[in-house]
Order: structure tokens, then sequence, then C-alpha cells
């Protein structure tokens, strides 16, 4: 992972790392560090191909033009042409009720999926997002419309 690091320690670490025989690179755009990420991956000398990607979802970026512009922004940010594993950093967003919070949700939702078919189709070499999903057991409940708990017992 590469949360709280930055700069040049992140990049001397993940291109070490990366040199070292390290394969996954878990990043996300609240982090405020996927284009050092992308230039420790530039920097290694390991093909993109044989790094597995993942980057996440930041929770004010959820409804479907936010996550689609935070789609594009990841994937220039890393340099690359897909994301091997894109998550819903969590379940909360910029939502008022309950009711838009699960909105927004599953407009996001809607958009990772719709990006994942996209690059699984014969117009794509690659699939823009390799695979989609949340990161939390909360979004089975919230394609569902459940309510996600609060806090933790």
């Amino acid at each position: 992972g590469t949360y709280r690091l930055e700069g040049e320690p992140l990049r001397r670490a993940l291109v070490c790392a990366l040199q070292q025989g390290y394969r996954h690179i878990d990043t996300a755009a609240g982090y405020e560090n996927e284009a050092v990420v992308a230039a420790a991956i530039a920097e290694s000398g390991v093909p993109r191909e044989e790094i597995f990607l993942t980057s996440k979802l930041w929770c004010t970026d959820h409804g479907t033009e936010a996550t689609y512009d935070a789609i594009l922004a990841s994937l220039a940010a890393l340099s690359t042409d897909y994301i091997d594993l894109y998550l819903i950093h969590a379940p909360t967003n910029m939502g008022e009720t309950d009711e838009q919070i699960r909105d927004l949700r599953q407009q996001s939702w809607q958009v990772m999926e719709q990006l994942h078919a996209a690059g699984r189709s014969e117009a794509s070499e690659s699939p823009i997002l390799s695979r989609a999903t949340s990161s939390s057991f909360f979004a089975g409940r919230a394609a569902r419309g459940a309510r996600a708990p609060s806090s933790r017992r």
C-alpha cells in the first residue's frame, strides 16, 4: 500500500520493491500520490502488464459525472490505459440524506460497471477497469438499498 507515502520516499520505495519482485501496488486518488506511483513504475523498468495496479474512488467523487471524471483523472495520473482493480474507497459520500448517499453510490457503481464493460468490447484491447468492486461489504447491501451501519461495534 501507498497510504501516507508521497514524493521521493514513495518513489524510491516503489522502485526498489518492483525491482525486488513486488507486483501489486495499491493507491487511491485520495492519497494524492498516483503520479508518483506512475513515475516509479516507469523508472522501475518493470512492464506495466506485469503489475497489478489498484486504485480507489474517493468519497467526494461519487455520482455519475464525478465518478467518470475521477476514473479518467486516475488513469491520467497513473499514466496507464487501465487499472486492474478499481474500488469504491468507502461507503460514505457527499450525499446529505440516506437516499442521496445511496443514489450517489449506485450511480458510481453503474459508471464503474459501464467502463468495465466498455473495456471488454472489441474496440478496446484491454479493459479500462479490469475489475470494479467495492472495498467493503457494504456494496452488496447498498446495491439492495440497505443502509450501511454508521459505526463499528
